[in-house]
């Protein structure tokens, strides 16, 4: 099918030299010269959201650089089968880490099972059926703003993600790769550190993305994490294109319990950076904190 829809779009009158984006849902080893690839129906779960992150990393290994899940979950939660709506901390934190995976967008079946996952919707909605809404208030007021933070980001960073498929054309490298594909002599992935490799990758070799992919609770210290910088760089804090660099953090270590900064939720972000004349540097920012309350 993939095929198909390729040959005849590029065959199609008008679409000369055209580029033809295609999206598939299922397919196998050796499709994406054809197109890239929607992993399905999945539910608003984390463990489909840790899941989309493992997902990626090992798709784009076997050479499928553009794939990725539906943003918040397509069907209901597995074990809601009445839920109306993600939850919200749920959408925050995947649209956090979905704005740096190669396929991003939130996609959801309603047919009388969700009412919305728009993130505006998170207070327009209520506001418009004279609705409550639920606890805690504070984490739906926030869904708008930090979402469209990260979105705001990726179009910022969207070069980036042209020349890393550019690159792809020319290399076979993935748009997100596994911290092993870019620092392939850190020893420490393979031993002690091997567990940082299914909750941080890469976007090209310049953006380190380490999210949040637990709710925050007494478990996590509120919504912490530890974040592991490879060997072999310095790392600097990232925010965005407009702040200044950090102070700098030397690589091979650990971070432990990183912990809000400002009252935006991020990712842990890493971008290469040139200080003076050839110093090739990486950078990295500490998620922040979801308050609940």
């Amino acid at each position: 099918m993939h095929k198909a829809t390729y040959e005849g779009l590029n065959n199609l009158p008008g679409r000369e030299n055209k580029r033809n984006f295609i999206i598939g849902r299922g397919s196998y080893v050796g499709s994406h010269r054809y197109a890239g690839l929607w992993t399905g129906d999945n539910s608003s779960d984390w463990d489909f959201f840790q899941m989309n992150i493992s997902q990626v990393l090992s798709l784009g290994m076997h050479a499928l650089a553009i794939s990725g899940q539906d943003i918040g979950g397509f069907e209901q939660s597995a074990s809601d089968d009445k839920q109306k709506w993600a939850n919200p901390e749920l959408v925050i934190r995947w649209t956090a880490a979905g704005a740096f995976l190669p396929w991003f967008r939130n996609h959801y079946v309603r047919k009388g099972r969700k009412e919305f996952q728009e993130v505006f919707q998170y207070t327009e909605w209520f506001q418009t059926w004279g609705k409550e809404i639920p606890a805690p208030q504070d984490l739906y007021y926030m869904v708008p703003t930090i979402c469209r933070h990260y979105i705001q980001l990726r179009y910022r960073l969207m070069q980036l993600f042209y020349d890393a498929l550019f690159e792809n054309t020319l290399d076979g490298l993935p748009i997100c790769r596994p911290l092993f594909l870019n620092d392939p002599e850190d020893l420490a992935l393979y031993n002690d550190k091997e567990q940082f490799l299914n909750n941080e990758f890469f976007v090209r070799k310049d953006l380190l993305i380490a999210p949040v992919l637990h709710p925050q609770s007494e478990n996590n210290n509120g919504g912490k994490r530890d974040v592991y910088l490879p060997q072999g760089s310095n790392w600097y804090c990232f925010v965005n294109n407009s702040m200044p660099l950090g102070a700098v953090t030397e690589g091979g270590t650990t971070q432990r319990n990183w912990r809000s900064i400002s009252m935006i939720l991020a990712a842990m972000l890493g971008i290469t950076t040139r200080i003076s004349t050839s110093v090739s540097s990486r950078c990295s920012i500490m998620p922040h904190r979801l308050p609940l309350t």
